[in-house]
């Protein structure tokens, strides 16, 4: 769907991603994953109320620029 609206194929808008994160890298399952075990996990018994972004710093480059 958003390649279609960009005209570009998956491979061009994964590095278009890519270059425009701020860890300049592409979001994986993994990633997401990560996050969800780490909520499931003792780890996270004090987290309460938050938003957890796991977008390699995509919403934040909004703030810098």
């Amino acid at each position: 769907m958003v390649c279609e609206a960009n005209n570009m194929g998956v491979e061009e808008l994964e590095k278009l991603f890519v270059s425009i994160s701020c860890l300049k890298g592409a979001l994986k399952a993994k990633h997401i994953a990560d996050a969800v075990l780490f909520l499931a996990s003792a780890d996270s018994e004090f987290v309460t109320g938050q938003n957890l972004m796991v977008d390699g710093g995509y919403a934040f480059q909004g703030a810098v620029n």
